[in-house]
């Protein structure tokens, strides 16, 4: 591993590890400034299957979103944590969206009809 992706790696850890993380999809144990190769594979494994696991024994639900200020079906998962994925097909257009501790009542989705004005915001003024 280079020097460079184990100081992230190191980084990474110490986040997950600071007071007031939540610890639903970590795994605990002491940080060590120089884990061996092997001992980050381990942890990220452990981390993988803890993540699928509680995908596995998410609820599913419906649940109603807004389109354009009209409410729509959704298929909802919810997980732990205040965590949740809604997925639809809307016209042509596969609709997800994840979130945690937001009430999907307070989303309304809208088109975006000049999406490089939106997104990119203003062209700068010319010199």
């Amino acid at each position: 591993m280079s020097p460079r992706a184990r100081r992230a790696t190191r980084f990474a850890l110490r986040v997950s590890h600071a007071p007031g993380c939540s610890g639903g999809s970590r795994i605990d144990h002491p940080h060590v400034p120089d884990l061996s190769d092997a001992a980050i594979t381990l942890w990220s494994s452990a981390v993988a299957r803890r993540r699928r696991a509680a995908a596995l024994t998410a609820a599913r639900s419906e649940g109603q979103i807004a389109i354009d200020g009209a409410p729509h079906a959704f298929i909802v998962l919810t997980g732990p944590g205040e965590r949740w994925v809604a997925i639809r097909r809307h016209d042509d257009l596969r609709v997800m969206i994840a979130a945690r501790g937001l009430d999907a009542a307070s989303i309304n989705l809208e088109p975006i009809a000049d999406r490089a004005a939106r997104l990119l915001g203003p062209e700068p003024a010319e010199r």
